[in-house]
């Protein structure tokens, strides 16, 4: 599939405040607390990204999603609530992230967790994601799995 299961990209900060506004006024009118909105992928999008999604006879999901900057002076920044568990690893001599959040609004379980790292090839900067939302899935398993990656 096009683009992460999981997440939101806003656009620009001149994009997210005129979301926001429009948000507003349609929160307004419709006496609405929350307001969602499915939006088609901005050309200013900074990402290609693309996702592979594999399941096991145990019906657990990994997600590997791969990302391309298309530009190679954008910035990437990752958001998590403070209940979420954090931890800095090391992966095949890459700097990886682990990050594990057991109240994820996205998926039925309410689970999701990942492990995230860079490659640069050919100058080119590669960003692997590989995240489940099962349950069952273990941290050292999916981190024997990107290990194979």
């Amino acid at each position: 599939m096009e683009l992460s299961p999981f997440g939101a990209y806003g656009g620009s900060e001149t994009d997210i405040a005129a979301l926001l506004e429009e948000l507003k006024a349609e929160s307004e009118e419709s006496g609405k607390d929350f307001i969602w909105r499915k939006t088609s992928i901005p050309t200013s999008f900074p990402l290609l990204s693309y996702t592979t999604v594999y399941r096991n006879s145990d019906q657990e999901t990994l997600y590997l999603v791969m990302e391309t900057p298309r530009d190679s002076k954008v910035k990437i920044q990752t958001l998590a609530p403070s209940s979420a568990k954090y931890e800095e690893m090391e992966l095949n001599g890459h700097t990886a992230h682990y990050l594990k959040n057991d109240s994820f609004v996205y998926t039925d379980s309410h689970v999701y967790q990942e492990i995230s790292w860079m490659i640069e090839k050919e100058g080119q900067a590669i960003i692997y994601r590989l995240g489940s939302d099962s349950p069952a899935m273990t941290k050292e398993r999916l981190m024997e799995a990107a290990k194979s990656i």
